[in-house]
């Protein structure tokens, strides 16, 4: 029987350098802006299982993986093999997916959902892009004209339109730079 060892979590320092407390052992459980990824490393017993990323563009990623971190309303969601099955909705964000080899991959993901059974999870989304994909400079125009667009009179429907594409545009820029300034190291849990 595998037993976990004891886990805590650091606190944040603006470096991404985050300090454990005082005489904690065991694992490294980055802080809350650092989120956990487990790594094969970490827990060599790890099952891995079927992840599918659809958008009604492409297949943005079939096959295995470790773990995965998708964006709800009202915070992330991790799952992993073994998973109780589950349906949620996702909103716009970021998703975090390891694979077998402990490669870390991101992607920027506009709403949908995402539906989990103990062997796999697939998450149908409106769209789904990696950050070398995201163009900074076309998103940077989307956000712009949105913001315009919201600071003028309209109707209720466009309004709400206006407020999607102004999210979009600020989700995909907020992962093309986070990905830019804090990339991925799979060597370590921290992002």
């Amino acid at each position: 029987m595998y037993v976990m060892p004891q886990v805590f979590t650091q606190q944040h320092h603006p470096t991404g350098h985050c300090e454990a407390p005082q005489g904690a052992a065991a694992i490294r459980i980055p802080c809350p802006r650092h989120p956990f990824i487990p790594q094969p490393e970490v827990f060599p017993a790890m099952k891995t299982f079927h992840l599918e990323i659809l958008s009604p563009e492409r297949s943005f990623y079939t096959g295995e993986c470790l773990s995965l971190v998708v964006p709800i309303s009202d915070g992330m969601l991790g799952i992993m093999a073994g998973r109780a099955p589950l349906t949620a909705a996702i909103a716009d964000g970021e998703v975090l997916f390891t694979l077998p080899d402990g490669t870390r991959r991101v992607c920027a993901v506009a709403a949908g959902m995402v539906d989990v059974s103990s062997t796999d999870a697939r998450i149908l989304c409106e769209s789904a892009l990696a950050p070398e994909e995201i163009d900074a400079e076309t998103e940077r125009r989307a956000l712009e004209e949105a913001r315009l667009a919201l600071a003028e009179r309209m109707a209720y429907k466009d309004y709400l339109l206006s407020q999607l594409a102004f999210a979009r545009a600020f989700n995909n820029l907020r992962v093309k730079r986070r990905s830019e300034t804090d990339p991925v190291d799979p060597q370590n849990n921290a992002l």
